[in-house]
């Protein structure tokens, strides 16, 4: 694939943009998919603070060129190409498009939610592709994306996961406040890849299954792919999980696994996304 001359220069390369609760993760990639370079730095909260980390790190890794397009992941409620709001970051109303277009006027951007972009990499990226692939993202929260057919449900893009309530031990609880990495930390003092005790890992895998169960009848996932920080390290609590999930009926069994590239799946879903919209 060519792409096209940005103002007279051939440019390939497309700028992710994969923003955390914690960690922000910039990268440019060529325009076949490959990630050329990246850096990482803390997500600060101010918005000021944040903008111009992005601005200085993207001209950094492009050179002070013209990208071929920006895509951009905000973990929260998208719309219009607004950041409605950010409940980890504190964000409301951030309108991130237009402060980069001053910094970059004739950059095709898009905006999109985190676990979105991380189920259209999962779904672009896992083999066979499934038809429908839902998408979870445990980290500082828990997100979600389901995609049909490599594309954003827009009926579903804006749903919380994390807002699932259910019973869970005697009373009625908010799946993000047990299964997130804050949760994991609080309650037994480690991260998620730090936990070896048998029975810790047992009752994170019930925890991640509670939300599983009221999720897999409705969506009808043909796969489900863990990515972020605690859904990384899915092998360690994969069996209970599934020992969980064995109350379900049959024909809600799909293949649940690690997101191919948990860390960077956000980053190639931002890049499957703006090839698209370019192309369309």
């Amino acid at each position: 694939m060519q792409a096209p001359p940005i103002n007279g220069t051939m440019v390939d390369m497309i700028i992710a943009i994969d923003t955390g609760g914690t960690k922000t993760l910039i990268a440019k990639l060529s325009d076949d998919g490959e990630i050329v370079s990246s850096q990482k730095f803390l997500t600060p909260r101010d918005q000021a603070e944040y903008l111009s980390q992005v601005i200085s790190v993207t001209r950094e890794l492009s050179c002070e060129d013209n990208p071929r397009g920006i895509s951009i992941a905000l973990p929260g409620v998208i719309r219009d190409q607004k950041a409605v709001i950010c409940k980890n970051l504190g964000w409301q109303n951030f309108d991130i498009i237009s402060e980069l277009k001053i910094a970059w006027p004739d950059v095709p951007m898009w905006l999109e939610n985190d676990a979105n972009l991380g189920g259209v990499g999962a779904a672009n990226l896992i083999s066979p592709t499934p038809e429908k692939c839902l998408y979870i993202t445990v980290s500082t929260g828990i997100g979600g994306g389901y995609i049909e057919n490599k594309k954003i449900v827009s009926s579903t893009s804006e749903s919380e996961i994390s807002d699932i309530h259910f019973e869970y031990n005697g009373a009625i609880t908010r799946w993000g406040a047990i299964a997130n990495g804050r949760a994991i930390m609080s309650d037994f003092g480690v991260y998620a890849s730090q936990l070896t005790n048998p029975d810790d890992q047992r009752e994170i895998g019930r925890r991640v299954a509670r939300g599983l169960m009221a999720l897999i009848p409705v969506l009808r996932p043909d796969a489900i792919a863990f990515g972020g920080g605690v859904g990384a390290h899915y092998h360690l609590f994969e069996r209970f999980v599934l020992e969980e999930l064995e109350i379900l009926p049959e024909q809600y069994r799909c293949p649940i696994i690690t997101a191919p590239h948990p860390e960077e799946i956000v980053i190639y879903g931002c890049y499957y996304h703006a090839i698209d919209q370019l192309n369309n």
